[in-house]
């Protein structure tokens, strides 16, 4: 097979005419999907990746380049738009992919649930670290029969309502004492012993 493959991702284009950049993408994500797109271009050397700027402004389609009507209908097919399917349209399955994606590369993370983990590492081991950690604070909950409303938790707004990549020690210890529920408030005292000192009733009040 022989032809070019435009694509309005600079990314994948620039690692692909120079594959040394992949050395430095270790804690980038998507790591497995450029490795796998390198493996298979060195396979085929007479398929080729291009740059092509996002199709241009709809007031101007006679300036339009083939390329960009190209990424147009890509775009198109992406968001599963059935008249822009061509005669003979082909689909491949997430499944399918990261089957594909296993079978050519030796290393690659998984999650759990046996899926192919693209985050950056960095970033994977943090969730990780954080479903266990939830993991644990519900099967504590279990043992005091209590419902369980930890592990499901996401850490998807995190960063944006609280700052926390670029807050200072003291602010992150602050947020995270409040997202954890870590407070010494009554529904965490009641957890430790009562101390001789206090009733039950008085120790797990709130005391405000």
């Amino acid at each position: 097979m022989s032809g070019v493959i435009y694509t309005d991702y600079k990314k994948i284009v620039s690692v692909s005419k120079d594959t040394t950049l992949l050395n430095k993408m270790g804690r980038k994500a998507n790591l497995p999907l450029f490795e796998t797109i390198l493996l298979l271009l060195s396979k085929n050397p007479m398929i080729s990746l291009e740059h092509v700027k996002a199709h241009g402004s709809k007031t101007k389609l006679a300036e339009w380049t083939r390329a960009q009507w190209g990424n147009l209908y890509a775009d198109a097919i992406a968001k599963d738009q059935a008249d822009s399917f061509s005669k003979e349209h082909m689909e491949m399955s997430l499944v399918q992919m990261e089957k594909l994606i296993m079978s050519q590369n030796s290393w690659f993370w998984k999650t759990a649930a046996g899926h192919l983990a693209l985050e950056p590492l960095q970033q994977l081991f943090q969730t990780q670290y954080h479903r266990q950690y939830m993991q644990d604070r519900d099967t504590y909950r279990g043992n005091r029969d209590e419902t369980m409303k930890w592990q499901y938790a996401k850490l998807g707004l995190l960063n944006p309502l609280w700052k926390t990549t670029h807050s200072s020690l003291k602010m992150k210890a602050y947020s995270h004492r409040l997202i954890y529920d870590k407070g010494w408030h009554g529904g965490n005292r009641k957890k430790a012993p009562t101390p001789e000192s206090s009733s039950r009733d008085d120790w797990v009040s709130c005391g405000l």
